[in-house]
């Protein structure tokens, strides 16, 4: 197709390309690699020297493989994880749930149940909000506290 439809396809000395105009794709592949981009759906796609690239637009969905490690966030649902060099990272937004794993060990958080837990270079450590519930195992031994219950 041309003009009306502007469907356009090329074979060059630098790859591959194509685009579709009343769709908004553009698609391109060649030395740096595989380029895709589709407007109305606000989706876009790269892979190449700097790894894998993703986004969806009006789902606020992202996400890169690469050189830093993955990377990912989806949006409305405030949901966000990376694994790289610094170690694991998670956290989804509205309840207020929290995980890392890394250099400094596992740390875990739950927001509104008040939910604590690390485990790392200083031993155990948990902790339930509201329960009142602590516990502790590590370089100084173990404890235990029950709140409200004793």
């Amino acid at each position: 197709m041309d003009g009306a439809g502007c469907d356009m396809s090329c074979q060059t000395r630098s790859g591959y390309y194509r685009h579709e105009a009343l769709l908004g794709y553009y698609r391109h592949e060649g030395l740096l690699g595989y380029y895709g981009h589709q407007c109305l759906l606000g989706h876009y796609r790269h892979e190449g020297l700097l790894g894998h690239y993703r986004h969806e637009g009006l789902l606020g969905h992202y996400r890169h493989e690469g050189l830093l490690g993955y990377y990912r966030l989806e949006g409305l649902l405030g949901y966000y994880r990376h694994e790289g060099l610094l170690g694991y990272y998670r956290h989804e937004g509205l309840s207020g749930y929290y995980r890392h794993e890394g250099l400094s060990g596992y740390y875990r958080h739950e927001g509104l149940s008040g939910c604590y837990r690390h485990e790392g270079l200083s031993g155990y450590c948990r902790h339930e909000g509201l329960l009142g519930y602590y516990r502790h195992e590590g370089l100084l031994g173990y404890h235990r506290h029950k709140g409200l219950s004793g």
